[in-house]
C-alpha cells in the first residue's frame, strides 16, 4: 500500500512538472498584441506647468528667457529693446504670482524628458513576440516585393511628412517580400523586437534627410490589417 502510494505521489509530481513547462513553453511563445504608445519608455512624467500659462505670460516668459540667454553669453549683450521688454515681461510675471526662475528650470527638465521619450527604447517590451499594426514605408525590393521596410504608425510617415520620433519606428527585415499597393494601406507585423541604432537616408517628396530608429524586427509575418 505503501509503494502504490508512492508511485501515485511520483505520477502527479512527474504530470506536474510536465504541465508547469508546457505552460512556461507556451506563455514564451505567445505573441503580445502592442501598439505605438508601449514603445515609449516608462518613465514619471513631469506635470507641464505651462498649459496654465495664458498667451500673453508664454510671452513674456519667451523674452525673459531670451534675455537671460543673451546674458548669459560672453561676446553678446542684449539690446535696448530687449532690455525694455525683459523689464515690462518680468514684471507682470512677478504681478501675477509666477516663479520664472522655476519655470525656466522646469523647461530645462520637460525638454530633456521630451527627449527621453521621443529617443529611448522601452525595456519591457525587448526580445519578445510582438503584433503590431502601422504603415510601410519601403526601402529595398525584391522585384515588385519590399524585403526591408521602416514600420510607422502614420501613412507616408518618412515620405510624405516628416520621420516621427526614433522609438515610433521599427526598422523590419523580411527577406521573403510583400507586395504593397500603397503606403496607405495599413499591415500587421509580427516578430521579436530587439533595439539596434539605425541611421537611414530617406528620399522625401522634396529631398532626402537621415532618419534614427532604434528598434529592429527580423519579421516571422507581414500581413493586411
Amino acid at each position: 500500500m505503501v509503494v502504490q502510494n508512492m508511485i501515485s505521489m511520483c505520477r502527479k509530481l512527474f504530470l506536474t512538472v510536465v504541465l508547469s513547462a508546457f505552460s512556461l513553453s507556451a506563455f514564451s511563445n505567445e505573441v503580445s498584441y502592442t501598439y505605438w504608445e508601449e514603445l515609449r519608455p516608462n518613465i514619471e512624467t513631469i506635470e507641464d506647468p505651462f498649459v496654465h500659462l495664458n498667451v500673453n505670460q508664454l510671452d513674456d516668459l519667451a523674452y525673459v528667457a531670451k534675455y537671460l540667454q543673451i546674458s548669459n553669453i560672453a561676446e553678446q549683450s542684449p539690446s535696448e529693446e530687449l532690455k525694455k521688454e525683459y523689464a515690462v515681461s518680468k514684471a507682470r510675471l512677478e504681478k501675477a504670482g509666477i516663479d520664472i526662475h522655476k519655470l525656466l528650470d522646469l523647461r530645462e527638465q520637460i525638454t530633456d524628458q521630451r527627449k527621453i521619450m521621443a529617443t529611448q527604447a522601452n525595456p519591457s517590451i525587448l526580445n519578445a513576440t510582438h503584433r503590431v499594426p502601422g504603415y510601410i514605408t519601403p526601402i529595398d525590393f525584391d522585384g515588385l516585393k519590399v524585403t526591408k521596410f521602416l514600420f510607422v504608425p502614420t501613412a507616408g510617415a518618412c515620405i510624405h511628412t516628416p520621420p516621427p520620433p526614433a522609438n515610433q519606428m521599427i526598422l523590419v527585415d523580411y527577406p521573403q517580400g510583400v507586395e504593397v499597393d500603397s503606403l496607405s494601406t495599413p499591415m500587421w507585423i509580427e516578430g521579436k523586437i530587439t533595439t539596434k541604432n539605425s541611421t537611414l537616408d530617406i528620399s522625401y517628396v522634396d529631398g532626402e534627410s537621415e532618419v534614427s530608429t532604434i528598434y529592429s524586427m527580423d519579421a516571422s509575418k507581414v500581413d493586411f490589417y
